[in-house]
């Protein structure tokens, strides 16, 4: 019998079934490719993955998005995501801004840092007092070192708050809706049927008269 007969056979690894989400955040020159750069807007996690292979999955700068992980730190299986409502985005060049964020200014290990729920800590180069602030905020290029060794990915700007909507009647299709804003696009956005009922509703009425 060969010696080699013995050996176990090694199989290839599978990938995990873990997803991330995350945020595409910037786009960069990454070793002679375009990559967008994909964070953990939670934990800060992040991964350089090619534009146009994400552009095939319809996930774009700016884009949230669900992905699966390999055991060697690959990204695969893109499902981009809806805007979650705690969010508000802006596309500039090549970065991408998170905006109306509220924060709170604190010095952390000697360094004055934005604290905010959705994102943790965010770098501050302003020359602000203590305190609440709103601020709008992006993925650095190079993240920023604490003496203590927190890293910190984003950097935050203070913006004027942010102005309420007008008030609007709630749609009687939608009770949980708090702003109609699907009506400045007209039906194109609309709950699914809401069309239907709304020329059902209006035949019914014709009807009576």
């Amino acid at each position: 019998m060969n010696s080699s007969d013995s050996l176990p056979i090694k199989k290839p690894e599978p990938p995990t079934q873990f997803k991330y989400f995350l945020f595409a955040g910037r786009r960069i020159n990454y070793i002679g490719e375009i990559c967008l750069i994909l964070i953990s807007p939670h934990n800060g996690r992040h991964f350089y993955v090619e534009e146009k292979k994400l552009n095939d999955a319809f996930v774009y700068l700016g884009s949230f998005l669900r992905a699966k992980r390999t055991t060697r730190r690959v990204l695969y299986d893109f499902e981009p995501l809806d805007r979650p409502n705690k969010f508000q985005v802006e596309v500039k060049n090549d970065v991408a801004f998170l905006v109306n964020l509220e924060a709170t200014l604190e010095d952390v290990d000697g360094v004055e840092l934005f604290h905010c729920k959705t994102l943790g800590y965010v770098f501050c180069k302003e020359d602000l007092l203590p305190g609440n602030h709103w601020i709008t905020a992006h993925l650095m290029s190079q993240s920023v070192v604490t003496k203590n060794g927190k890293v910190i990915h984003f950097e935050g700007k203070r913006t004027a708050p942010p102005q309420k909507p007008p008030h609007q009647l709630m749609s009687k299709f939608d009770p949980d809706e708090k702003y109609a804003d699907k009506v400045k696009i007209g039906w194109l956005n609309a709950p699914r049927g809401v069309g239907k009922e709304f020329k059902n509703n209006g035949s019914k009425e014709r009807r009576k008269f």
